[in-house]
């Protein structure tokens, strides 16, 4: 009963989960990571390697092989995922071994959590902060330019003047 609770849990996680054993096949995942990465149940990544599966970076599979093979833990940000609708999904993924107390490493751990909205919004806010630095250059170039077209003009009425005169 206790596993079922906790089937249950895991699989209406807030945060994507993932495990792969020890030859990185994915044994489990769950339904926020189907969300994340678009993917439906029946194109479950379970049973396949990770490192076979479409859109995930060589990076990743690079750190859970050390995961793996080392037992190092990792939390790194900013793996893009493209889902097969185009989209592009940031995460952020916190991964550790699974040990076993007489048998060692038997697998890994993987939460991901979406990113991209954040991403977005840092983007957004250095677009922001550059324009900020840019507006003062920018208004005094108007003003100077401004004040050149008027100096111009204002010399052309006065040249424009004067030649009539001598016209006349």
């Amino acid at each position: 009963q206790n596993e079922a609770l906790y089937q249950i849990f895991l699989e209406q996680s807030p945060v994507g989960v993932l495990h792969v054993d020890r030859e990185r096949v994915v044994t489990f995942e769950n339904h926020r990571l189907r969300m994340m990465t678009g993917e439906e149940a029946e194109d479950a990544w379970i049973g396949r390697p990770l490192d076979e599966i479409e859109g995930i970076e060589e990076r990743l599979c690079e750190l859970v092989a050390e995961l793996l093979e080392g037992g190092r833990s990792f939390d790194e940000s900013d793996f893009l995922f493209v889902r097969r609708d185009g989209e592009r999904c940031y995460l952020r993924i916190h991964g550790a071994p699974i040990r076993h107390p007489e048998r060692g490493i038997v697998g890994g751990a993987l939460m991901l959590f979406d990113t991209t909205s954040e991403r977005e919004r840092e983007e957004e806010l250095r677009v922001f902060r550059r324009y900020d630095e840019v507006e003062p250059a920018l208004r005094n170039a108007a003003l100077s330019l401004a004040s050149t077209h008027a100096f111009l003009d204002e010399a052309a009425r006065l040249i424009g003047e004067t030649a009539l005169a001598e016209i006349g």
